[in-house]
């Protein structure tokens, strides 16, 4: 049990154990979308109404689900925004598209992350580079089952006024990939640091311990 006392050891195994847990949320391991699934999903996008009827495209979002491979994938957007928000009708709140893509930026944010999902990039691009589009963004999802429970949550159906307000047109691409992701490499640094602090640490207090003057008689 010596060895669960040292540093370095605790440090490794802590990290090690928050390493583990961050892999298995982070591939999700997931089987593809059942029958029932799928036909589950498809009936609450069926339901919807208005803004959010018109954002989704019923045949890719079958063909997306029929060919689910429980993988991770990726989804590429590029947007050209609005010199003012519209939300129909003419109405506004008076922000730029820009600036309304930019709530809806920070309020998607935590519905992603909660369902694993997350930006690979995001970039502005300047007039110089391609002026047809403002914008280019990559996010990351971990499945379709994770895909579909995002596009279906409340949460993000109460947002997505937001980003269809801002945008003057918005093409979506659906690839498959396989990468190393950032998030990953992140969490593997993580914990050889925490493993090193162990070690440093381990180190520090073994040699306050064999300070001569500590190991003089009578010593308290």
């Amino acid at each position: 049990m010596r060895l669960f006392k040292r540093p370095t050891a605790l440090a490794g195994i802590a990290g090690l154990v928050v390493f583990v847990i961050f892999v298995i949320w982070y591939r999700g391991g997931q089987a593809p979308l059942s029958g029932e699934e799928q036909a589950y999903y498809l009936a609450k996008i069926e339901q919807f109404t208005g803004v959010a009827k018109d954002f989704v495209d019923m045949e890719a979002t079958r063909e997306l689900m029929r060919t689910d491979d429980g993988k991770p994938f990726y989804v590429l957007n590029v947007f050209k925004f609005r010199d003012q928000a519209d939300y129909g009708d003419g109405a506004s709140d008076g922000l730029s598209g820009v600036d309304t893509f930019k709530k809806f930026r920070a309020a998607v944010l935590p519905i992603w992350i909660k369902n694993g999902a997350h930006p690979v990039f995001t970039t502005t691009l300047s007039d110089g580079f391609v002026n047809e589009w403002d914008m280019v963004s990559v996010v990351r999802y971990r499945s379709r089952r994770d895909y579909a429970e995002i596009q279906t949550s409340s949460d993000f159906l109460a947002i997505l006024p937001h980003r269809i307000a801002s945008a003057e047109t918005n093409i979506r691409i659906k690839l498959p990939g396989i990468q190393i992701p950032p998030p990953l490499m992140l969490m593997v640094f993580v914990w050889l640091l925490m493993l090193a602090m162990g070690f440093l640490v381990g180190r520090i207090v073994f040699a306050w311990k064999s300070r001569p003057d500590l190991q003089q008689p009578g010593h308290v």
